[in-house]
């Protein structure tokens, strides 16, 4: 009995027809699957990458971090920590006088339980052979952490 990996609950039960050499078949079935797998799992990892105001990651076309909404995505958005992804802050962000009218999870909603521990930190405490690359001669004002 097989399982869907789209959908758990879907399964489907394979019977050799007399005299037909299913073994081939599913081995063959298997690399195809394999190889859809691979290149699907490759072609996600932008699923799971920020929303910015523009640039694609790369070195020639940086993500772009714009505002206070950019520079709170990427202190939650992990995948785009990872190595060779580069940004380019192009203005000034000034954030809130006050603290606590500002949404420092990201999640829509200003003062919440989680917005009172303030801006999470870019990056990993304990891997500092991981660097991001940032480049912009602008600055962070009124950053509460």
């Amino acid at each position: 009995m097989l399982k869907s990996i789209i959908n758990p609950e879907m399964t489907c039960t394979v019977k050799p027809v007399s005299g037909s050499n299913l073994s081939g078949s599913v081995k063959k079935f298997s690399l195809i699957s394999g190889i859809a797998l691979i290149m699907l799992l490759a072609m996600s990892t932008n699923l799971f990458a920020g929303t910015y105001s523009g640039g694609s990651g790369t070195s020639g076309a940086p993500y772009q971090i714009a505002d206070i909404d950019d520079l709170i995505e990427l202190s939650n958005t992990q995948a785009d920590w990872a190595d060779g992804i580069y940004f380019s802050q192009t203005a000034d962000i000034v954030f809130n006088a006050d603290e606590t009218l500002v949404d420092w999870d990201g999640d829509g909603t200003v003062g919440d339980a989680d917005d009172a521990y303030g801006f999470s930190p870019i990056g990993y405490y304990n891997d500092y052979s991981d660097y991001l690359f940032f480049e912009g001669n602008y600055v962070w004002t009124r950053l509460y952490y």
